[in-house]
């Protein structure tokens, strides 16, 4: 009776993979995408809501300084989405093309949160707002980093950016 060789180089392959895995390093391994609808809501506060409002009604805070006012974007169909993905991604009159920074998978998350917003799901409510007070749209546009996203604070208007000395 013939025995085989014990595979020493193969067990030595395996334990080096096994050793040197992410999970036996402590590395971080990543897990899975956040939900359509929570991902949207991430890009529509980074995005829209300056144009748009906090909820997509058409009513942020420089929606008074487009030629024409954006549209509202809650209550669409979803058999209108692959043209308001088009939109999104291409821009339209005062509205600026997306595509350099969103895919149509992104654009279409944005929709999906819209669509979750519309139906009053729990835990997708626009949880950012807008800074309390009037926005100065005027000094918004000078100064775009200035402009306080939401759920931010809105900058110290008597900050002269210079730091106090003690």
């Amino acid at each position: 009776m013939r025995t085989r060789p014990f595979p020493t180089a193969s067990l030595w392959a395996a334990l080096a993979v096994a050793t040197l895995s992410p999970h036996a390093l402590g590395a971080k391994v990543p897990t899975k995408m956040p939900e359509d609808k929570v991902r949207g809501r991430e890009l529509y506060q980074d995005l829209c809501w300056q144009c748009h409002g906090v909820e997509g009604r058409g009513d942020g805070p420089l929606a008074a300084l487009l030629g024409a006012p954006p549209g509202d974007l809650r209550g669409r169909a979803e058999a209108d989405w692959p043209a308001l993905v088009d939109r999104v991604l291409q821009g339209q009159g005062d509205m600026p093309a997306f595509a350099e920074s969103l895919d149509r998978h992104e654009a279409r998350r944005i929709l999906v949160w819209l669509a979750a917003l519309d139906a009053g799901e729990q835990g997708v409510a626009a949880t950012r707002v807008l800074p309390e007070g009037p926005v100065d749209t005027e000094a918004s546009l000078a100064r775009p980093a200035e402009v306080a996203a939401p759920g931010a604070s809105a900058p110290d208007p008597a900050d002269d950016g210079e730091e106090e000395a003690r």
